[in-house]
């Protein structure tokens, strides 16, 4: 049996458990599904899983009235609550409203919530006094979580973009070049060849390889696909080694930021495909390949011991996955016989937040910084822009969803607090 902490308050409900809970007693003949959860906490995380719970099990009922969701999950609320407190004042239909309200509300923010936001709101308890009053108030954990949260998203995507100061600021026309430098963040000094604002005009064309109608560039084939007639001349990049970049077919597509490597650099960076083709690493020389991957054995990019490895560099593997998905792929034997290395002093711009810390950053990003520290560093002298067109494709992207954000009064998902 799961334990209590787990059962109600961090998991949705078996069915065994919810035919028992909206009973008024128990009849169960053996071991009864509710036994495990005597020591549960009155909070957000349970009643949103009862709530969730009993939402399912109406949408089941055939013929059923819209206009009853809410009263027929309130009353199957009651239900279950007397059940699991036996000795809780029965809260009123008001509140009882406000909890069904609210854990609707709860369900959609824990799907784009990172992991400590999470366990800190479904861990925030309702107390029911004696005056049948329920108290919704937050918890320090949860005004907490939410800080850090925010801290690890950067000013550029929060603080900067609710600033009233700088909503007015962007508003201004004379002002376009600053405005675009602040959006960019670390990255609006890039040299590139193409200035990514004559995209807007660029429509969908077919793919030269497949047919198949894209924007700028397939993801499958990984070339560019523009308009005949198009004027601009798309960067092409020679790398001073080789980059394959591990991944799985299924998560191949427009998302992956390593994609933009291939298409830019189609002579030095190439695809393989995990499990499939893993004996290309076999063919590689141990004594001049590394791997980018912060596992807990890499070097730092920045360490003398990395240096002499930096030199004698002719092939670099980087894996881009899900950060579940990376670590499966890390346990392959021939990839954890290579020596690794990892970029520690750099932080992400990547929209699509991950709760383990601006330190991670997109496939596109970790390349090219690896590629800007290489040069620093064997050279001795300060980056002078020669790769910067590896970003061409992600600057575009971070563009058109910063508009989004600027333009319209909203934000993406992954950036909701």
């Amino acid at each position: 049996m799961p334990s209590p902490r787990c059962a109600l308050q961090e998991r949705s409900l078996f069915e065994g458990e919810l035919d028992c809970l909206l009973r008024e007693k128990c009849i169960c003949e053996n071991e009864c599904p509710l036994s495990c959860h005597a020591n549960v906490q009155l909070n957000r995380g349970l009643v949103t899983h009862v709530v969730l719970g009993c939402r399912r099990r109406w949408r089941h009922i055939p013929n059923r009235d819209a206009d009853q969701e809410v009263p027929t999950v309130t009353k199957w609320l009651r239900t279950a609550l007397s059940r699991i407190f036996p000795d809780l004042p029965s809260p009123s239909d008001v509140d009882l409203e406000l909890m069904v309200k609210h854990a609707l509300e709860y369900n959609q923010i824990i799907g784009r919530a990172s992991k400590p936001v999470r366990r800190a709101l479904l861990a925030v308890p309702y107390i029911v006094g004696g005056d049948d009053k329920t108290n919704f108030d937050t918890t320090p954990e949860l005004d907490a979580a939410l800080a850090l949260q925010r801290e690890r998203r950067f000013n550029i995507w929060n603080d900067a973009l609710d600033d009233e100061a700088l909503r007015e600021k962007r508003s201004k026309p004379e002002d376009e070049q600053a405005q675009r430098r602040t959006l960019m963040g670390p990255f609006d000094s890039l040299k590139l060849s193409v200035d990514v604002v004559g995209l807007r005009q660029v429509e969908r064309a077919p793919c030269p390889k497949c047919n198949h109608r894209e924007y700028l560039y397939c993801p499958m084939c990984m070339v560019w696909a523009l308009p005949i007639g198009c004027p601009l001349v798309m960067p092409k990049l020679s790398l001073p080694f080789n980059i394959a970049v591990v991944a799985k077919r299924s998560e191949w597509a427009k998302k992956c930021t390593a994609v933009h490597a291939c298409v830019v650099a189609p002579d030095n960076v190439s695809l393989v495909e995990y499990p499939g083709q893993m004996d290309r690493i076999d063919e590689m020389d141990p004594t001049t390949t590394l791997v980018l991957y912060p596992n807990k054995t890499a070097l730092d990019m920045q360490s003398e011991e990395a240096l002499p490895k930096l030199r004698g560099l002719k092939n670099l593997i980087v894996v881009d996955s899900t950060c579940r998905g990376a670590r499966g792929i890390m346990r392959d034997d021939r990839l954890l016989s290579l020596p690794s290395v990892a970029i520690k002093s750099r932080h992400t711009t990547f929209w699509k937040f991950t709760s383990h810390g601006p330190e991670f950053l997109g496939t596109i990003e970790a390349i090219w910084y690896f590629l800007v520290d290489t040069y620093e560093r064997i050279h001795a002298e300060k980056y002078d822009g020669r790769y910067d067109d590896l970003m061409f494709l992600y600057i575009n992207q971070l563009r058109r969803v910063e508009e989004k954000v600027a333009n319209a009064e909203k934000k993406p998902k992954a950036w909701c607090n």
